[in-house]
């Protein structure tokens, strides 16, 4: 009976050190209530503070149905205006948070022509999101 408890024990444990799903989730806020949010390690999303502006989604399945693979892995914005994001897939997306308007998803010329055309084509470097956090010291808080 001891033996069965403590293999029971183990098991326990080791569920426990394996098997938590929810350890490596995070939030980063951006600008504009804005924030980037990782619920699993293929589901990194930008969202915005409103839930009435659903269409700023980004990666947004709808605009990209042939792919629900599509994921955040690099993000970048200036100081109030502009968010730009790179997806796993190398496609592109820049959210002006002031007109509320998403440009994407681009391929990367399309991407860098539409940053020219929007005078941002140089102020705005796209980060790995570990080093997002890390370089600019924003927290990155852990959901629960």
């Amino acid at each position: 009976m001891k033996k069965i408890g403590v293999v029971f024990s183990i098991v326990l444990l080791m569920i426990g050190m394996v098997g938590c799903a929810g350890a490596a989730d995070y939030e980063i806020e951006l600008i504009n209530g804005y924030r980037v949010v990782k619920s699993s390690p293929e589901s990194i999303t930008i969202f915005p503070a409103s839930d009435s502006l659903d269409d700023i989604v980004v990666p947004d399945f709808e605009d990209n149905s042939d792919d629900k693979n599509e994921f955040i892995v690099e993000v970048g914005h200036d100081k109030n205006r502009y968010i730009v994001a790179k997806t796993n897939l190398n496609l592109y997306y820049i959210i002006d948070t002031k007109e509320v308007i998403k440009y994407g998803p681009l391929n990367e010329n399309e991407f860098n022509n539409k940053k020219d055309d929007l005078d941002i084509l140089y102020s705005i470097e796209l980060k790995n999101l570990e080093e997002y956090t890390r370089d600019f010291g924003w927290t990155v808080e852990e959901s629960e």
